[in-house]
């Protein structure tokens, strides 16, 4: 320390060319800020570190100097901290084995908590945990929990434990004394008044153009035997009556035109003498 004043006193910064006394009594009053010692302590921080809460309600954190310790946060539970939550962990070396909790609300605000090791015995055993046979704890239920609860008991009307009891039977309805359909059912009713009609033609579309291909294969299915007797003769019609194409809204005129030629001379055999070839054939379909 007496070797630390005279350096301090005597030896020239290389930066400033004055000594370090002499720099630091250039600070004016305005610009010291002084702490405390508590003060200091209390801020100094190895690190902040996230843990995950488990399915115990308990962090295990290592605080360096003082080990790996587990933290029972069942307490923080009553400001909305749940299970699978992660909270950030702030070490200070002058608490530990004690630990800083953060907790993140929704709002955004934080609130920090000052959370002690699990205390245990020369056997390792939880020395606050209840005794088999002698005394029993249940967790606190969370702000989740007790919000469900309010839940339940306006839904079905009754007290918690009611309510939980109706909600797991079947056939049971939520709010079933309210009628969601009172007032609609109350409602004036509104006449309808006449309109005027508006001159307005709606569009027609042009039935669609079929090549002799097409239109063929539609009135195969459509005349059934009366096109299969003389289908030669039957095409012959078609590009007799519509050369290019064929509209499709005339395929019904064409079909009722092959069935009805054909059922007038269905039954009569129509003979012709091919001179060249010297034999008789029949004709289905004559013009």
């Amino acid at each position: 320390d007496a070797w630390r004043r005279h350096f301090n006193a005597t030896a020239i910064h290389r930066r400033t060319r004055k000594t370090r006394n002499a720099v630091w009594g250039s600070i004016s009053s305005e610009q010291l800020r002084v702490a405390t010692r508590p003060v200091m302590e209390a801020i100094a921080a190895w690190q902040d570190k996230r843990c995950k809460v488990d399915a115990h309600f308990r962090i295990s954190v290592d605080t360096r100097a003082c080990g790996v310790h587990e933290y029972d946060l069942r307490e923080l539970g009553y400001h909305g901290l749940c299970v699978g939550d992660s909270v950030v962990v702030r070490l200070n070396p002058f608490l530990a084995p004690v630990i800083r909790v953060i907790c993140r609300k929704a709002d955004g605000t934080e609130l920090v908590f000052e959370v002690s090791p699990v205390a245990r015995d020369a056997a390792g055993f939880d020395i606050t945990a209840p005794v088999i046979g002698e005394d029993y704890r249940s967790a606190p239920r969370t702000v989740q929990q007790q919000a469900l609860d309010d839940v339940l008991a306006t839904a079905y009307g009754t007290d918690s434990a009611e309510a939980a009891r109706r909600h797991k039977q079947r056939n049971r309805t939520p709010f079933a004394h309210l009628d969601p359909m009172a007032d609609v059912r109350e409602a004036p009713l509104q006449f309808r008044r006449p309109g005027t009609p508006v001159a307005v033609e709606a569009p027609q579309a042009a039935p669609l153009p079929l090549n002799h291909a097409q239109a063929a294969m539609r009135l195969r299915e459509m005349c059934g035997e009366a096109w299969s007797r003389d289908p030669a003769a039957c095409m012959a019609l078609v590009r007799q009556r519509f050369p290019r194409q064929v509209p499709e809204d005339r395929l019904e005129e064409l079909a009722a035109l092959i069935n009805g030629r054909d059922s007038a001379r269905h039954g009569a055999t129509v003979l012709r003498f091919d001179a060249a070839a010297g034999t008789e054939g029949e004709r289905a379909c004559a013009n």
